[in-house]
């Protein structure tokens, strides 16, 4: 028999969490095909603990191992910058960097294309290796490798690259956690800014972290993944974390090497409103369980085709549709529209 909605909402409103964070880059609307997006900076409320809860137990879904792990971290900034005019040039200073192998590979450079403010253009590179011959004659694409490069026009700058490597695929990693994490941090502290800076450090759960339990794991060989580790150091305002200024970085874990770096610092920096005066946390929670009123539906999890044994019967915020966001000022809900002209 289920719970009553009152007795979930009680249990939701007891584990909810309201975090101050920034936005540098927040959009005014939907932007229509091929028009550049209006963004203003905003300092909002996010929810955090906000799992479903099992109707029936009255205890939250564990979602706790797709979380990833924060911490705050000082880093040490050296201010280096990787500056390319070609693909090969900036895959050699890549691989100068990272050991990456790109031996054997060819490279082409697509258009330029718009960035995500006005006046930035990118330019995008492209790098293979060529399949192998097996002793059947066929071409055997298992140990090709990719490489995606992203730079700026104007100055060569490389903001982006990954490594997709099919070789590996599915196989234990040797690498250790804490040594993928002293890996990412040192080569973040490369690029960051001279001097000391805090930074909001995420840890994600590894692949085979988030496998539930219910999954026929033999017949997930078909997808398996190369083992890697992913982090996020997300810059600081005032003590609150800018969630689109930072890095993304991968580590392999099969080599321990960096096989993706994303420099989400490499645009022009945005005045973020002081956070002073804000509505209180409570606030920010009343106006959410408000807007976002529980409701009770069957929830049945799938994992890459595959189904759990049976559905739950749970509750769980409506979020409604589009894109919504709580303003730390006011404590309302603030509803991004499309924009008609």
């Amino acid at each position: 028999m289920a719970i009553t909605k009152e007795a979930a909402e009680k249990i939701f409103a007891g584990m909810l969490e309201m975090k101050l964070s920034y936005q540098e880059r927040m959009p005014l609307h939907y932007p229509k095909p091929n028009m550049q997006v209006e963004t203003q900076p905003v300092l909002i409320y996010v929810p955090s603990n906000s799992a479903p809860i099992d109707a029936v137990t009255g205890e939250p879904l564990s979602i706790s191992q797709q979380q990833p792990q924060t911490s705050l971290v000082t880093l040490n900034g050296e201010g280096r910058k990787m500056i390319a005019r070609t693909p090969e040039e900036a895959a050699a200073l890549i691989a100068a960097e990272t050991g990456m192998d790109i031996t054997g590979m060819k490279f082409s450079e697509a258009q330029e294309e718009s960035y995500h403010e006005p006046g930035i253009k990118l330019k995008e590179y492209f790098g293979r290796s060529e399949p192998q011959t097996g002793q059947d004659g066929i071409p055997d694409y298992s140990t090709m490798r990719f490489l995606h490069i992203r730079v700026l026009a104007d100055s060569g700058q490389v903001v982006l690259f990954y490594l997709q490597d099919e070789a590996g695929r599915g196989e234990k990693g040797t690498i250790s956690r804490e040594a993928a994490q002293e890996t990412a941090v040192q080569f973040v502290q490369r690029f960051l800014e001279q001097g000391a800076s805090e930074m909001e450090m995420y840890i994600y759960p590894v692949q085979e972290e988030i496998i539930p339990d219910w999954v026929d794991r033999s017949k997930l060989e078909s997808d398996a993944q190369r083992p890697e580790f992913s982090f996020n150091f997300t810059c600081m305002h005032q003590g609150i974390p800018v969630a689109d200024r930072g890095y993304q970085v991968t580590v392999d874990g099969l080599t321990g090497r960096i096989t993706s770096f994303y420099d989400r610092q490499s645009s022009s920096s945005v005045t973020l409103p002081d956070s002073k005066n804000v509505v209180t946390a409570e606030a920010a929670k009343a106006e959410y369980l408000q807007s976002h009123p529980l409701r009770l539906v069957y929830f049945w999890p799938e994992y890459y085709g595959q189904k759990a044994p049976r559905p739950s019967l749970v509750y769980m915020s409506d979020y409604g549709q589009g894109l919504e966001y709580i303003d730390a000022y006011t404590g309302k809900t603030v509803t991004v529209e499309m924009k008609n002209n």
